[in-house]
């Protein structure tokens, strides 16, 4: 069923993989959608979010061009940084720092 949360499990975890090199249990969850109205982008795209987790850090990057580097931050020291992230992911920051 294209609509079952765990059929996009595969297709989450294909694309982190096309990012960084993961040497580690992963989960998936289906979070939800997110649609920003207030962005040309936004009122054009819909936003598919899960929550990935980790069993330990033990990741890595694979381009190191494209990314200067990787590191595990808070919420609460992301939502300290909020000017630095599109609309859609202060949303899902702002969210985060609300559960």
């Amino acid at each position: 069923d294209a609509l079952d949360p765990n059929s996009f499990s595969p297709f989450v975890i294909r694309e982190l993989l096309e990012e960084v090199n993961i040497a580690t249990e992963v989960y998936v969850k289906q979070i939800g959608l997110l649609h920003d109205k207030s962005t040309e982008i936004g009122r054009q795209h819909l936003g598919l979010v899960y929550e990935v987790g980790l069993k330990n850090r033990n990741i890595s990057i694979k381009e190191q061009k494209l990314f200067k580097e990787l590191k595990f931050e808070s919420i609460k020291e992301l939502n300290l940084q909020l000017d630095a992230f599109d609309s859609w992911s202060i949303e899902i920051i702002k969210y985060y720092a609300n559960i």
